[in-house]
């Protein structure tokens, strides 16, 4: 059996088993005949011909889907899922303003200041680190400098609260004894008793400290939020917080 009789016996066994009218199934016979009559006179020239009917009969029998049912070319598009936040990618200073160097603070302390504002806006925490080498830094307990580093990476990061407690006004104070003078941010932490906080004051600790702990150190009369200290000599001496 030759192509086209092949052909023939397929689109009528198709036809067969497909809901169309007898109209339509005569039709599909008839054309089939006729490619073979042309493909015997014309030669090659049918097959071409009997190529173009297999598409349109295949359609209209149901072989093919529509052009709005044929599935997309190209690779199937792929849902994109949002990557849950990880601790610590993101630096907790960003976003927080940089601070003005105060004026009026003595030269080896303004050094310190203007470099530990400059490493915690830029979340260069080696140069924290390097600078703070000796300094405390924790709260409520005891600890390095290098609790920056891991405060960032457990996503509960104090870079931000740096920078806002050295935006606040400082005050002098003193250490064992009046041995050693240092400036400490906030000025009310070196008070050496609670005073009244004036507006401007409350205004710069309500950046960084919540309305109840605030409400607490007043009620207590005794400040122990964040707070840093810096040594006359330029030292780094705490950003602690606690008792």
């Amino acid at each position: 059996m030759d192509l086209e009789q092949q052909l023939t016996a397929a689109l009528e066994g198709r036809a067969s088993g497909v809901p169309v009218t007898p109209a339509d199934l005569g039709a599909v016979r008839a054309r089939a005949r006729s490619i073979r009559r042309r493909r015997i006179a014309g030669g090659a020239v049918a097959g071409a011909a009997v190529v173009a009917l297999v598409v349109p009969a295949a359609i209209g029998l149901g072989g093919l889907r529509s052009a709005s049912e044929a599935p997309p070319v190209g690779p199937a598009p792929t849902s994109v899922e949002p990557t849950p936040s990880t601790p610590g990618t993101t630096c907790s200073s960003i976003g927080v303003a940089k601070p003005t160097r105060p004026d009026g603070l003595p030269p080896a302390v303004a050094r310190t200041w203007q470099q530990i504002v400059d490493a915690a806006a830029a979340c260069d925490l080696s140069a924290l680190e390097a600078l703070g080498a000796d300094a405390t830094t924790s709260y409520g307990l005891h600890g390095g400098i290098t609790n920056l580093r891991r405060w960032e990476r457990e996503g509960k990061g104090e870079l931000g609260t740096l920078l806002k407690v050295m935006a606040t006004t400082p005050g002098q104070g003193t250490k064992e004894g009046g041995n050693q003078g240092y400036v400490g941010w906030p000025a009310l932490s070196v008070r050496a008793r609670w005073q009244s906080l004036t507006p401007s004051e409350r205004s710069e600790l309500e950046t960084f400290v919540k309305p109840a702990d605030l409400a607490s150190y007043e009620e207590m009369q005794m400040y122990y939020g964040w707070r840093v200290g810096i040594r006359a000599d330029g030292t780094w001496m705490y950003f602690i917080a606690g008792d």
